[in-house]
This record gives structure tokens, sequence and C-alpha cells, in this order.
């Protein structure tokens, strides 16, 4: 597991959005360790949901590191960026087995999210 990747991850995005950092993890295909956790996670999360937000974690890395390795012609994925829990989420995977999870606040990329939101409600909105 790449600890030392999740604090470097860490130390960036709290210098860069402060207290909207709400939790920042690091795993691999057998672990995960917290590395950073606000109150509010702290509070809304028993470590049974960790550890099941964790197996998920781990599927869709998987998912996301067959695509990267594939080499997709339609392009590379870097992260993924999910809404779970009240929170934006990013998995960013670093190599096969290992990655770091930061949770954000919603109100951080709200103008992300918002667009984000948008392009889906249009792509599934019924054809006229």
């Amino acid at each position: 597991m790449h600890i030392r990747a999740g604090e470097r991850v860490r130390q960036f995005v709290q210098q860069r959005v402060g207290t909207s950092l709400h939790c920042v993890g690091a795993y691999d295909m057998e672990s995960f360790s917290v590395l950073y956790r606000s109150d509010e996670v702290e509070r809304a999360f028993s470590d049974d949901g960790v550890d099941e937000y964790s197996e998920l974690v781990r599927t869709v890395h998987r998912t996301l590191y067959e695509a990267d390795r594939l080499n997709s012609a339609v392009g590379e994925p870097r992260c993924n960026l999910t809404y779970y829990g009240g929170m934006h989420v990013l998995l960013v995977p670093i190599d096969e087995e290992n990655g770091v999870t930061v949770a954000l606040s919603k109100e951080s990329g709200t103008q992300f999210s918002e667009f984000a939101d948008e392009c889906l409600r249009r792509a599934r909105a019924e054809v006229e």
C-alpha cells in the first residue's frame, strides 16, 4: 500500500481546499487505511461502512486499471469522480493494485458537479 503517496495527496488537497477535505484513504487489493477523516465522516460512517466502501473502491479500481491497461482509443482514465454519502469522491489509481481516495465536501467542485449533472440529465432525457 502506498501510504506515502496518500500522505502527499492529503497534504496537497488540504492546502487547496482546507476544511472541505473530509477523508483521504490509501488502499491496495487487501487493505484500506484511512489517513485523514473529518469529524463529519467519523460521525456518518461506521467502521463497517468504511469496510464496505473499501470493497467498492477495489471494484472500481480494477475497472479503471483495466481500461488504462487496454490503452483505449477513447482516452486514458486518470481518476474516477463520484458523489457518495454527500461528498465528491476521487478515486486515483496509482498502479494495478494501489490507489488513493479523496473525499471532499459537496460544496467543493460544485461547478464541475453541476456541469456533469446537467450533461447526465440531458443525456437521459427522453428524445423528443
